[in-house]
């Protein structure tokens, strides 16, 4: 699944992304509007990646 499919499909926060990555909402709505491969650098990249992670983890206990 794509991390863009991810976040829509389990209303993740984008507002919360956004802060998390240290860039405006309206700058993560666009990049999430290209595609995440070429929006987000690999370190945003691996951010989102660790938050969904950390978020499924706690979403299971």
């Amino acid at each position: 699944m794509k991390i863009e499919d991810f976040i829509s499909t389990h209303g993740l926060k984008q507002n919360h992304l956004a802060e998390l990555l240290g860039i405006s909402n309206a700058t993560f709505t666009k990049k999430m509007q290209s595609r995440i491969e070429y929006g987000f650098t690999e370190a945003q990249r691996q951010t989102i990646i660790d938050y969904i992670r950390s978020w499924q983890t706690v979403e299971l206990r």
